[in-house]
């Protein structure tokens, strides 16, 4: 079976794939987006990003504004994230991008301030979310969010006993950076914790992630 991968960082077939912006990608192989990760603030520069925004936003394959955020865990400055992190978010509404992939590290609450300030009114996905399900319930009353999960569900026990609270219809499962982690084990695990098979599992993540980009 071919499972769909909600977020990852090395390109495949039936995925979204995190782009970096100073490689080259094929747009017509699998979903992408586009954004300048908090680790990366000092690589990229947001007229790079604006320009390839322009240049892709009408590509049927573009899944919006990704991988954004604040992670209070890295050394790069905090009001530096947020600027870009704001800028983004900005040139999300700016251009009518509806669809953001979130990086967030113990940040949740600077987040949720800068989207309200912004007036952003999109969907949102939380990428490799690791919180509680009050922090998603805040989430969920202001935007339409939905969650993504993947190595947490196999070594993390947090995220095994949360993630079965989680509305199945607001879920995504992913990789992410890990080239060893097959998507597959991501599935089996967590078709384990939701008494469900496989393939039903994966119809349901894969029309999650279409309802996400508004399709």
């Amino acid at each position: 079976m071919i499972y769909f991968n909600g977020h990852i960082h090395h390109q495949t077939a039936n995925s979204c794939f995190v782009v970096n912006l100073t490689e080259k990608f094929d747009p017509n192989l699998s979903y992408f987006i586009l954004g300048i990760h908090p680790w990366h603030i000092e690589d990229h520069d947001l007229n790079l990003l604006t320009s390839l925004i322009k240049k892709y936003k009408d590509h049927q394959n573009f899944a919006g504004i990704g991988e954004i955020g604040i992670d209070r865990s890295i050394k790069s400055p905090l009001l530096k994230q947020i600027e870009y992190f704001t800028s983004q978010v900005k040139l999300a509404k700016e251009i009518g991008i509806q669809c953001l992939t979130i990086h967030s590290v113990r940040a949740h609450s600077d987040i949720m301030n800068i989207l309200k300030k912004e007036n952003y009114t999109g969907s949102l996905l939380i990428h490799d979310y690791r919180s509680n399900i009050e922090t998603y319930d805040q989430y969920q009353k202001n935007w339409n969010t939905y969650l993504s999960f993947g190595k947490s569900l196999i070594n993390s026990t947090k995220s095994e006993k949360l993630f079965p609270k989680i509305n199945k219809n607001k879920i995504i499962l992913e990789t992410d950076d890990d080239k060893d982690l097959c998507i597959s084990k991501v599935y089996n695990k967590a078709t384990q914790l939701l008494s469900m098979n496989n393939n039903r599992l994966n119809m349901i993540t894969t029309q999650n992630f279409q309802d996400f980009l508004h399709r």
